[in-house]
């Protein structure tokens, strides 16, 4: 009995440093600036991207608020693809009808979705594009269809959203107006859902405390197609100084349309202006690649918002800083084999700092430490220990069961 015991602790013991091991290689990257590929765009910020599990990543708009000058800046409304295989960027024959920055969006059958945003070229008064633009890759990345999507029922225009994609349903939360750029969204046009085949608007309820309504401004927004959740976790108020609760996770339940209770962040952390993108390596995962500290301004970390873990975790990647401070990146990707890619974006002095200081000039990609040839010696040894753990728990249990077995059926057979 003894000795099952303690084969049986030992196979314990071996499952689970097999399993940090897994978890240590799985955080880990390796950060290497890319070269400047060919027809590099003019370096920006505040666009609308998309790019998880092939080679292209899509973005539209954007703006750079010191070119040519900082009085008399550019909103972009050219449309890109990044061709992460050849380090290519190609430029769409068409524009968006118009410009859009600081919007929000997402991503459903070809189609790169971005509601509202700021359309200004000159420091405040800031104005607003209001509706949709539906750009459709499915048929020609050169020359996608463009498409203007009224709306059918008029919403205030906002920047600093956040959004997602689920069935047709673009997903708004949050989000400033006005001219300052800091005026409150009412609460009952606070959470949208819109349809982006006709414009219609639903709006989605946020009157309940569980709602974090105190925060709209660019929270990291999470939605979980398999269970329709929406999870929106930190933020920043309206005054773009004063931060949101980091301590819990908002969940919205799209079946039974309502918020539950907030669940408790483990490790937390406060993000806002930051680069989102879903990763391909396990479900229910948002990589958070930069963004800002607030009065302090843009930083150069990368995290993980793990939302399998129960209470959920904030994972800061290893290796994943970026080479300089960035915020708002113009996007941020994840190809097939787990190899998240970013580009451009800016620095800022504080979170309220109406332009940049500069901006960040070229893509970076961060490779997955999955690859064997690329895992550090000590991750390697980490693994292999772990793994002739487990095989020798095994061995032992199976050979105690088998000495065991052996030893009941010589029992019955003596006379």
């Amino acid at each position: 009995m003894a000795r099952a015991s303690t084969f049986f602790i030992l196979l314990v013991v071996a499952v689970l440093v097999a399993t940090v091991a897994a978890k240590i290689n799985y955080r880990r990257f390796a950060t290497h600036p890319v070269a400047d590929g060919a027809d590099y765009p003019i370096d920006r910020e505040g666009t609308v991207f998309w790019g998880v599990g092939g080679t292209n990543i899509y973005f539209a708009g954007g703006v750079n608020t010191l070119y040519p000058t900082a009085t008399d800046f550019t909103a972009f409304t050219d449309i890109y693809t990044y061709d992460t295989a050849n380090n290519k960027f190609i430029k769409a024959q068409v524009p968006l009808p118009g410009p859009s920055y600081f919007g929000a969006g997402g991503h459903v059958q070809g189609c790169l979705v971005i509601f509202s945003g700021r359309t200004n070229t000159q420091p405040t008064p800031w104005t607003y594009f209001s509706d949709l633009y539906v750009v459709n890759f499915t048929n020609s990345i050169t020359s996608p269809t463009v498409k203007l999507v009224t709306l059918k029922t008029p919403v205030t225009p906002r920047a600093f959203h956040s959004a997602a994609v689920f069935r047709n349903q673009l997903y708004v939360f949050g989000g400033v107006t006005g001219p300052d750029g800091s005026t409150s969204i009412e609460r009952n046009e606070l959470f949208l859902a819109i349809d982006i085949r006709n414009g219609s608007v639903t709006k989605l309820p946020c009157d309940d405390s569980d709602c974090p309504a105190s925060a709209p401004v660019s929270p990291a927004m999470y939605l979980d197609a398999s269970e329709e959740l929406i999870y929106v976790y930190s933020g920043m108020e309206t005054d773009f100084q004063t931060w949101g609760d980091n301590s819990h996770i908002h969940i919205y339940d799209m079946i039974d349309k309502e918020w539950k209770d907030p669940v408790t962040v483990q490790y937390r952390n406060n993000f806002v202006f930051n680069g989102l993108s879903n990763t391909l390596q396990a479900d229910n995962e948002l990589l958070i690649i930069g963004g800002d500290h607030g009065a302090t301004g843009s930083h150069a970390e990368s995290h993980m918002l793990d939302l399998m873990q129960n209470p959920p975790l904030v994972v800061a990647i290893e290796h994943g800083s970026l080479p300089q401070k960035c915020e708002s990146q113009t996007f941020v990707g994840v190809d097939a084999k787990g190899n998240i890619w970013a580009y451009g974006g800016a620095t800022y002095a504080n979170s309220s700092a109406p332009t940049a200081i500069s901006y960040c000039h070229g893509v970076v990609t961060m490779q997955f430490y999955q690859d064997p040839n690329k895992v550090g010696a000590g991750t390697k040894w980490f693994v292999g220990i772990a793994m002739l753990l487990v095989t020798a728990a095994i061995a032992g249990v199976t050979v105690y069961l088998y000495k065991k077995s052996s030893a009941r059926r010589d029992y019955v057979e003596i006379p």
